[in-house]
This record gives structure tokens, C-alpha cells and sequence, in this order.
């Protein structure tokens, strides 16, 4: 009976602590997503003109084998 009293104290202090961190996380997470946004559009710009000139140089190989 003398360690219920004790646990509702400790925990008093406890839901002080996730609301300190709260605001703090926040705050590093606004330059994040301007990271990504930068980096979106460049990497599926060099992957279209890739895919292109590799059509053609698989087609002119087939008609080869066809025409040999």
C-alpha cells in the first residue's frame, strides 16, 4: 500500500519531458524536405534521354541478325 502513492509521483514528470523534444524536432525537419525536392527532378531528367538511344541501337541490332 505504501508503493502505490509512490508510483503516480514519478510519473508526474514524465509526460514534462516528450513535450520539451516536441518543439525541437520540428524545427530540423523543415530544411529536410527542401532537400528532396532539388533532387526529384534531376535524377528522372538523366534517366528519360537514357532509356531513348538505347531503343533504336536494340532494334538495329535485331533487324541485323534478320537481314544476316
Amino acid at each position: 500500500m505504501t508503493p502505490s502513492p509512490h508510483h503516480p509521483t514519478p510519473h508526474t514528470p514524465l509526460p514534462h519531458h516528450p513535450i520539451t523534444p516536441s518543439p525541437h524536432h520540428p524545427t530540423p525537419h523543415t530544411p529536410l524536405p527542401h532537400h528532396p525536392t532539388p533532387h526529384h527532378p534531376i535524377t528522372p531528367s538523366p534517366h528519360t534521354p537514357h532509356p531513348t538511344p538505347h531503343t533504336p541501337i536494340n532494334a538495329v541490332l535485331t533487324y541485323d541478325w534478320l537481314g544476316t
